[in-house]
């Protein structure tokens, strides 16, 4: 499911990260004309200002991609699934005084999986972009209300493990860029992102380009891998379980020799 606002005219502009050119920046793409959804509505009944595509995992083990090219694949629409160097933040790994995140170039998506299952997020860039490495933070919940701030910073002061003085806690806030209902659950700053998604329950994926200055560009298309797999089981719960069926053994050996 893919937002139609603002869609390429051909793929060349993804490739070559231009969309500050050709459709302004993300930020600003409105909520409605989707495709993929009964009737262009938007999907889940989400109501806030900015969402850019949507995905549902329908069964254990589903995948999805998230790309441009998917979309016109689907749709034939070359949707603006594209964001900036430093859109997560601006400082990239390395830190630095002054980091922030950007929300005119923060790309927003829904994701809802039907059961409950592990989840992971795997970003990547499409064409010659000259940066590759993500920030991604998922919520719980999706934008209830009518405040996204296309100007904003979030991430605001955001410093890496890796950093002299790390600073991890403007990364865990809930609400980012004026948003209303976003419960903050996980980030990562390095790509990749694994989660336990609930069934039934939507989640809202804020994600950027973290790979150092650039907060307007340079400009990027890219391209998510979402994959699924089973919750693991404690081995706890094995060990358990495997007691009980000893004892069931044992039980029955009893009675077979007092019968």
């Amino acid at each position: 499911m893919y937002n139609s606002n603002g869609a390429y005219t051909n793929p060349t502009h993804i490739a070559n990260g231009t969309d500050g050119g050709v459709n302004g920046t993300d930020g600003w793409v409105s909520a409605g004309g989707w495709v993929g959804t009964a009737g262009g509505a938007a999907p889940f009944g989400s109501v806030g200002l900015v969402t850019h595509w949507a995905g549902q995992l329908h069964s254990q083990g589903a995948t999805l991609e998230i790309s441009s090219q998917d979309a016109f694949d689907h749709y034939g629409i070359w949707a603006d699934i594209d964001t900036a160097k430093g859109a997560w933040n601006d400082k990239g790994p390395n830190g630095g005084v002054g980091s922030q995140g950007w929300g005119h170039n923060t790309d927003v998506g829904l994701l809802k999986s039907d059961v409950t299952q592990k989840v992971t997020i795997t970003p990547s860039t499409v064409g010659n972009a000259g940066w590759s490495n993500f920030g991604i933070s998922v919520f719980t919940g999706m934008d209830t209300g009518s405040s996204y701030d296309h100007h904003g910073g979030w991430n605001v002061g955001y410093q890496p493990a890796s950093y002299s003085t790390p600073n991890p806690t403007p990364a865990m806030q809930s609400n980012p860029l004026g948003t209303t209902g976003l419960t903050f659950l996980t980030f990562s700053d390095s790509g990749d992102i694994t989660f336990t998604a609930q069934a039934g329950q939507i989640y809202s994926i804020l994600l950027g380009g973290y790979s150092g200055s650039g907060n307007f560009g340079p400009h990027a298309g890219y391209s998510l891998s979402i994959t699924s797999a089973p919750v693991p089981v404690p081995a706890a719960v094995w060990l358990f379980g495997s007691a009980l069926a000893g004892l069931g053994v044992l039980g029955r050996r009893k009675e077979k020799a007092t019968a």
